[in-house]
């Protein structure tokens, strides 16, 4: 069966903000109630497209400009996942064995290969949100675990569609790739390369679990981890320049951060000034949604999307 709802937002991580599959969501301006099916997720979003000899030679290019091997090696294995079944069904083609039945089979494995790959690695992380919403645990130190985890926050980060808009938006003018038809890998190959590096230094992070009990719970949006170091329309220049924070429910949220002043703590109470202020970052960053469980603080935010 074709999946054509792709959602570039966790339906499950979302369920921390919803009641009975209903979440609120402001839009456009709009506050209104809606089920998770129906937000964060656009019609084939990860529906794999053919590149073209020259666009896999600019992938091949750019995934060679990283200094490690194996990282190389990871993400020329993205081009050769997402390129598989075009290569496939050339060969049959070129062969006369094609009929209806193996290219509606092709067409199937173009939509779904996609969302069904981020509904792996999402399968893999709900023990990362149950540990953390449970008991905070420190996964960056957990060596069996540390890798998959980072790698799961870094595809969260690049797979939505306020990510792919802007990488369009940032190489349209160079004519080098059409953003759109790369995107499925070049994704999967930033977050590759993010996730090594963060893990590479991994000594240098802290995991901090903020606890939020005051009158202004978190929201989350369709760009739910984000940046803080790129809010606001600052340009980020140096690679240190980088801080997740990562909403996960309307009570507590991951700061995860280089910053000396964090070294060596676990949580973090916050105040009503410094939960408002993550929230502002929040919905700077967002792209077209807001999510929160009350509409009365949605309805207070709508103005500022």
């Amino acid at each position: 069966m074709k999946k054509r709802r792709h959602h570039y937002v966790w339906r499950n991580y979302l369920r921390s903000w919803s009641d009975n599959e209903q979440i609120w969501c402001a839009r456009n301006k709009k506050v209104f109630p809606t089920n998770l099916m129906n937000i964060g997720q656009e019609r084939d979003f990860y529906r794999l497209n053919e590149l073209t000899k020259q666009e896999i030679s600019f992938l091949t290019l750019l995934i060679n400009q990283h200094t490690s091997e194996a990282i190389q090696k990871l993400n020329h294995g993205w081009v050769e996942l997402f390129t598989a079944v075009f290569k496939i069904r050339e060969q049959v083609n070129n062969h006369g064995l094609s009929d209806d039945e193996f290219e509606a089979e092709v067409e199937k494995q173009i939509i779904n290969l996609g969302e069904d790959f981020h509904c792996g690695i999402e399968e893999g992380a709900i023990k990362f949100l149950d540990g953390l919403l449970d008991s905070g645990t420190n996964f960056l130190a957990d060596e069996d675990n540390a890798i998959e985890f980072i790698h799961y926050l870094c595809v969260q980060y690049f797979r939505t569609k306020k990510m792919k808009e802007s990488a369009a938006s940032s190489v349209s003018q160079l004519g080098l790739i059409d953003m759109d038809k790369a995107w499925n890998i070049l994704s999967h190959t930033f977050s590759t390369a993010l996730a090594w590096s963060i893990y590479a230094e991994r000594s240098q992070w802290s995991s901090v679990i903020l606890e939020n009990h005051t009158p202004s719970p978190f929201l989350t949006s369709d760009q739910p981890i984000i940046n803080t170091y790129a809010a606001f329309d600052k340009q980020v220049k140096d690679h240190d320049e980088l801080e997740f924070y990562y909403p996960l429910s309307p009570e507590k949220a991951l700061l995860l951060t280089k910053k000396a002043e964090y070294k060596g703590m676990s949580s973090k109470s916050l105040n009503e000034l410094e939960a408002s202020a993550y929230n502002d970052i929040m919905i700077d960053m967002s792209h077209e949604q807001i999510y929160s469980f009350q509409k009365e603080q949605l309805e207070m935010y709508a103005q500022k999307i």
